[in-house]
């Protein structure tokens, strides 16, 4: 999972990466671009959730810059934690 800039004092959009993509769409040129599949917080979606570190899965993707990673976390499903 990747973490995408957002605006100073906002957290961070969260994503995963689902595909790198090559300037020009020409593969013997760098990648410069990525598609995301993206996480929601719940106010994002109009929920309430007593665990603010609570994320959900969407199906919404788009292509986002290359430079506008930041770095990478983990994800984890509710059951996955103790």
């Amino acid at each position: 999972m990747y973490l995408v800039c957002e605006p100073p004092g906002e957290p961070y959009y969260l994503g995963r990466i689902m595909e790198f993509l090559h300037a020009g769409n020409d593969t013997s040129r760098p990648v410069d671009a990525v598609r995301i599949n993206w996480f929601y917080r719940p106010k994002d979606i109009g929920r309430k959730a007593v665990d603010t570190r609570q994320v959900f899965a969407t199906m919404h993707s788009d292509i986002s810059p290359l430079t506008a990673l930041r770095g990478k976390c983990r994800i984890m499903h509710r059951g996955e934690i103790d």
